[in-house]
Protein backbone atom coordinates (compact mmCIF):
# COMPACT_ATOMS: atom_id res chain seq x y z
CA UNK A 1 0.00 0.00 0.00
CA UNK A 2 3.42 2.00 0.33
CA UNK A 3 3.79 2.54 -3.31
CA UNK A 4 -0.29 3.11 -4.32
CA UNK A 5 -0.40 5.71 -1.44
CA UNK A 6 2.40 7.50 -2.84
CA UNK A 7 1.88 7.50 -6.16
CA UNK A 8 -2.14 8.50 -5.19
CA UNK A 9 -1.05 11.57 -3.02
CA UNK A 10 1.53 12.42 -5.60
CA UNK A 11 -1.11 12.30 -8.56
CA UNK A 12 -3.60 13.92 -6.33
CA UNK A 13 -1.08 17.05 -5.28
CA UNK A 14 -0.72 18.61 -8.67
CA UNK A 15 -4.69 18.29 -8.97
CA UNK A 16 -5.28 19.84 -5.85
CA UNK A 17 -2.80 22.65 -5.67
CA UNK A 18 -4.28 23.71 -9.13
CA UNK A 19 -7.68 23.91 -7.97
CA UNK A 20 -6.66 25.73 -5.26
CA UNK A 21 -4.92 28.07 -6.80
CA UNK A 22 -8.03 28.76 -9.08
CA UNK A 23 -10.20 28.62 -5.66
CA UNK A 24 -8.34 32.13 -5.31
CA UNK A 25 -5.76 30.67 -2.44
CA UNK A 26 -2.85 32.56 -2.24
CA UNK A 27 0.39 31.46 -4.25
CA UNK A 28 2.24 30.72 -0.68
CA UNK A 29 -0.65 28.65 0.92
CA UNK A 30 -1.87 26.86 -2.50
CA UNK A 31 0.98 24.10 -2.34
CA UNK A 32 0.42 23.80 1.21
CA UNK A 33 -3.47 23.02 1.02
CA UNK A 34 -3.33 19.45 0.12
CA UNK A 35 -0.70 18.48 1.65
CA UNK A 36 -3.24 18.95 4.93
CA UNK A 37 -6.23 17.49 3.52
CA UNK A 38 -3.56 14.43 2.27
CA UNK A 39 -2.14 14.55 5.59
CA UNK A 40 -5.53 14.49 7.53
CA UNK A 41 -6.62 11.40 5.63
CA UNK A 42 -3.85 9.48 6.32
CA UNK A 43 -3.42 10.61 10.37
CA UNK A 44 -7.10 10.37 10.63
CA UNK A 45 -7.09 6.74 9.13
CA UNK A 46 -3.82 5.75 11.14
CA UNK A 47 -5.14 7.10 14.42
CA UNK A 48 -7.97 4.83 13.70
CA UNK A 49 -6.16 1.65 12.73
CA UNK A 50 -4.23 2.88 16.61
CA UNK A 51 -7.15 3.11 17.91
CA UNK A 52 -8.76 0.13 16.57
CA UNK A 53 -6.06 -1.93 17.41
CA UNK A 54 -6.17 -1.13 20.87
CA UNK A 55 -9.92 -1.73 21.26
CA UNK A 56 -11.48 1.48 21.92
CA UNK A 57 -11.93 2.87 18.07
CA UNK A 58 -13.86 6.04 17.20
CA UNK A 59 -15.93 6.17 14.35
CA UNK A 60 -15.69 9.41 13.80
CA UNK A 61 -11.92 9.46 12.41
CA UNK A 62 -13.01 6.81 9.87
CA UNK A 63 -16.09 8.55 8.72
CA UNK A 64 -14.08 11.60 8.90
CA UNK A 65 -11.11 10.22 6.47
CA UNK A 66 -13.91 8.77 3.89
CA UNK A 67 -15.41 12.04 3.89
CA UNK A 68 -11.97 14.24 2.76
CA UNK A 69 -11.13 10.76 0.53
CA UNK A 70 -14.53 11.42 -1.13
CA UNK A 71 -13.94 15.50 -1.37
CA UNK A 72 -10.60 14.69 -2.79
CA UNK A 73 -12.30 12.03 -5.63
CA UNK A 74 -14.94 14.39 -6.36
CA UNK A 75 -12.15 16.96 -6.59
CA UNK A 76 -9.39 15.11 -8.55
CA UNK A 77 -12.79 13.72 -10.83
CA UNK A 78 -13.75 17.64 -11.33
CA UNK A 79 -10.05 18.51 -12.81
CA UNK A 80 -10.31 15.36 -14.71
CA UNK A 81 -13.89 16.71 -16.32
CA UNK A 82 -12.30 20.29 -17.66
CA UNK A 83 -11.23 19.98 -21.34
CA UNK A 84 -7.72 21.65 -21.27
CA UNK A 85 -6.15 21.00 -24.83
CA UNK A 86 -7.09 21.81 -28.53
CA UNK A 87 -7.12 17.84 -29.11
CA UNK A 88 -10.01 17.41 -26.38
CA UNK A 89 -11.55 20.01 -28.23
CA UNK A 90 -11.45 18.50 -31.49
CA UNK A 91 -12.37 15.27 -29.94
CA UNK A 92 -9.05 13.07 -30.02
CA UNK A 93 -8.05 13.34 -26.23
CA UNK A 94 -9.42 11.10 -24.18
CA UNK A 95 -13.07 10.82 -23.11
CA UNK A 96 -13.82 12.58 -20.30
CA UNK A 97 -15.48 9.81 -17.90
CA UNK A 98 -12.15 7.98 -18.94
CA UNK A 99 -10.22 11.30 -17.60
CA UNK A 100 -12.51 11.55 -14.90
CA UNK A 101 -11.58 7.92 -13.90
CA UNK A 102 -8.01 8.26 -14.09
CA UNK A 103 -7.94 10.84 -12.15
CA UNK A 104 -10.30 9.85 -9.39
CA UNK A 105 -9.46 6.34 -8.73
CA UNK A 106 -5.55 6.58 -7.07
CA UNK A 107 -7.65 7.75 -4.13
CA UNK A 108 -10.27 5.05 -3.62
CA UNK A 109 -7.46 1.99 -3.85
CA UNK A 110 -5.23 3.81 -1.04
CA UNK A 111 -8.86 3.84 1.31
CA UNK A 112 -10.27 0.05 0.10
CA UNK A 113 -5.77 -0.63 0.83
CA UNK A 114 -6.46 0.41 4.75
CA UNK A 115 -9.92 -0.47 4.87
CA UNK A 116 -8.36 -4.13 4.13
CA UNK A 117 -5.65 -3.92 6.86
CA UNK A 118 -8.07 -2.48 9.36
CA UNK A 119 -10.06 -5.31 8.57
CA UNK A 120 -7.52 -7.79 9.61
CA UNK A 121 -6.99 -6.18 12.48
CA UNK A 122 -10.15 -6.40 13.62
CA UNK A 123 -9.96 -9.90 12.71
CA UNK A 124 -6.76 -10.39 14.61
CA UNK A 125 -8.39 -8.62 17.61
CA UNK A 126 -11.51 -11.04 18.09
CA UNK A 127 -8.69 -13.98 17.78
CA UNK A 128 -6.82 -12.88 20.47
CA UNK A 129 -9.95 -11.54 22.48
CA UNK A 130 -11.77 -14.94 21.99
CA UNK A 131 -14.76 -13.18 20.17
CA UNK A 132 -13.96 -14.10 16.70
CA UNK A 133 -17.32 -15.17 14.74
CA UNK A 134 -16.76 -17.44 11.25
CA UNK A 135 -18.71 -16.37 8.63
CA UNK A 136 -21.03 -18.32 6.01
CA UNK A 137 -20.20 -18.89 3.01
CA UNK A 138 -21.00 -17.36 0.27
CA UNK A 139 -22.21 -20.69 -1.61
CA UNK A 140 -24.06 -21.13 1.35
CA UNK A 141 -26.18 -18.19 0.47
CA UNK A 142 -26.36 -18.98 -3.14
CA UNK A 143 -27.46 -22.78 -2.70
CA UNK A 144 -29.51 -22.25 0.29
CA UNK A 145 -31.22 -18.99 0.20
CA UNK A 146 -34.31 -20.07 2.02
CA UNK A 147 -32.86 -21.74 4.86
CA UNK A 148 -29.47 -19.81 5.57
CA UNK A 149 -31.11 -16.49 6.88
CA UNK A 150 -32.66 -18.79 9.09
CA UNK A 151 -28.97 -20.47 10.33
CA UNK A 152 -27.61 -17.33 10.21
CA UNK A 153 -30.38 -15.90 12.61
CA UNK A 154 -29.71 -18.43 15.17
CA UNK A 155 -26.58 -18.55 15.39
CA UNK A 156 -26.12 -14.78 16.04
CA UNK A 157 -29.01 -15.05 18.53
CA UNK A 158 -26.87 -17.86 20.34
CA UNK A 159 -23.76 -16.64 20.32
CA UNK A 160 -22.24 -19.38 18.63
CA UNK A 161 -19.28 -18.19 16.72
CA UNK A 162 -17.95 -21.10 14.94
CA UNK A 163 -20.01 -21.80 11.63
CA UNK A 164 -18.36 -25.47 11.72
CA UNK A 165 -20.44 -25.88 15.38
CA UNK A 166 -23.21 -24.35 13.96
CA UNK A 167 -23.31 -26.78 11.09
CA UNK A 168 -23.13 -29.77 13.62
CA UNK A 169 -26.08 -28.24 16.00
CA UNK A 170 -28.47 -28.21 13.01
CA UNK A 171 -27.86 -31.49 11.01
CA UNK A 172 -27.87 -33.22 15.48
CA UNK A 173 -30.90 -31.10 15.92
CA UNK A 174 -32.49 -32.32 12.05
CA UNK A 175 -31.41 -35.93 13.22
CA UNK A 176 -32.91 -35.64 16.48
CA UNK A 177 -36.37 -34.41 14.82
CA UNK A 178 -36.44 -37.40 12.75
CA UNK A 179 -35.75 -39.85 14.90
CA UNK A 180 -38.68 -38.50 17.01
CA UNK A 181 -41.14 -38.61 14.22
CA UNK A 182 -40.23 -42.22 13.76
CA UNK A 183 -40.46 -42.87 17.18
CA UNK A 184 -43.76 -41.60 17.35
CA UNK A 185 -44.70 -43.31 14.34
CA UNK A 186 -44.85 -40.69 12.06
CA UNK A 187 -46.47 -38.12 13.57
CA UNK A 188 -44.47 -35.34 15.91
CA UNK A 189 -47.49 -33.68 17.53
CA UNK A 190 -47.95 -36.63 19.73
CA UNK A 191 -44.41 -35.42 21.28
CA UNK A 192 -43.99 -34.15 24.64
CA UNK A 193 -42.89 -31.05 25.96
CA UNK A 194 -39.65 -32.46 27.17
CA UNK A 195 -39.35 -34.49 24.15
CA UNK A 196 -39.90 -30.80 22.20
CA UNK A 197 -37.17 -29.39 24.16
CA UNK A 198 -34.25 -29.64 21.52
CA UNK A 199 -36.28 -27.59 19.03
CA UNK A 200 -37.13 -25.41 22.14
CA UNK A 201 -34.35 -24.72 23.48
CA UNK A 202 -32.28 -24.32 20.17
CA UNK A 203 -32.70 -21.02 19.24
CA UNK A 204 -31.16 -19.95 22.75
CA UNK A 205 -27.84 -21.74 22.04
CA UNK A 206 -28.66 -25.42 23.25
CA UNK A 207 -27.81 -28.54 21.65
CA UNK A 208 -29.59 -31.70 21.59
CA UNK A 209 -27.57 -32.81 24.32
CA UNK A 210 -27.91 -29.45 26.94
CA UNK A 211 -31.81 -30.03 26.12
CA UNK A 212 -32.26 -33.41 27.10
CA UNK A 213 -30.40 -33.25 30.21
CA UNK A 214 -32.43 -29.91 31.32
CA UNK A 215 -35.03 -32.05 33.03
CA UNK A 216 -32.60 -33.85 34.96
CA UNK A 217 -30.60 -31.00 35.52
CA UNK A 218 -34.02 -29.21 36.68
CA UNK A 219 -35.26 -31.92 39.34
CA UNK A 220 -31.39 -31.92 40.85
CA UNK A 221 -32.05 -28.49 41.33
CA UNK A 222 -35.51 -28.56 42.61
CA UNK A 223 -34.13 -31.28 44.97
CA UNK A 224 -31.04 -29.70 46.30
CA UNK A 225 -33.60 -26.47 46.89
CA UNK A 226 -36.14 -28.46 48.82
CA UNK A 227 -33.11 -29.82 50.65
CA UNK A 228 -31.61 -26.23 51.71
CA UNK A 229 -35.09 -25.60 52.59
CA UNK A 230 -36.05 -28.37 54.67
CA UNK A 231 -32.62 -28.11 56.46
CA UNK A 232 -33.12 -24.07 56.86
CA UNK A 233 -36.39 -25.50 58.58
CA UNK A 234 -34.52 -27.86 60.87
CA UNK A 235 -32.13 -25.43 61.69
CA UNK A 236 -35.07 -22.99 63.28
CA UNK A 237 -37.13 -25.53 65.10
CA UNK A 238 -33.60 -26.26 66.83
CA UNK A 239 -33.02 -22.60 67.62
CA UNK A 240 -36.53 -22.39 68.66
CA UNK A 241 -36.36 -25.38 70.83
CA UNK A 242 -33.47 -24.13 72.57
CA UNK A 243 -35.12 -20.70 72.99
CA UNK A 244 -37.84 -22.05 74.95
CA UNK A 245 -35.88 -24.38 77.02
CA UNK A 246 -33.52 -21.13 78.12
CA UNK A 247 -36.74 -19.55 78.85
CA UNK A 248 -38.32 -22.23 81.04
CA UNK A 249 -34.93 -22.59 82.55
CA UNK A 250 -34.68 -19.09 83.78
CA UNK A 251 -38.09 -19.98 84.75
CA UNK A 252 -37.21 -22.06 87.25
Amino acid sequence: MIPVGVIGFAASYNTLMGLAEAAGFAPWLAPVVPAGIDGAIIGFLALDLYKTARRTPWPLLRFAAHAMTAATVVLNAMEGAVVKTAADLAGHGMPTPARMLWHGLMPVLFVVGVEAVRRQIVHACHLEDGTGTDRIPLHRWILSPVRTPRLYRRMRLAAVRSYTDMVEREQALEGYRVWLTQHLGGDLSKATDEQLLPMTMAPRGYTVEEALALPAQWKAEADQRAAEEAERQAESERQEAERKALAEAEEA
